[in-house]
């Protein structure tokens, strides 16, 4: 399974206390072009769960693992 924690686009929350569990995605939210169909990345960071649910989804379609993850 792909999880979050170990993507390039995933990023801690300096706010949160345990800062695992509300962790942010640097891709939500992510604007799709209509014409060529690349994305553009938003500016703002959304919590990686509700990535999960509506933009990412549970196939981890924007999912790029960490190079340090690597073997």
């Amino acid at each position: 399974m792909k999880f979050c924690i170990n993507c390039v686009h995933y990023r801690t929350n300096p706010q949160a206390p345990d800062k695992k569990e509300l962790g942010l995605c640097a891709v939500y939210p992510a604007k799709q072009n209509p014409v060529d169909g690349s994305y553009e990345y938003g500016h703002e960071f959304g919590f990686c769960s509700s990535h999960r649910i509506s933009g990412c989804n549970q196939s981890a379609k924007f999912y790029e693992e960490k190079e340090s993850n690597h073997v």
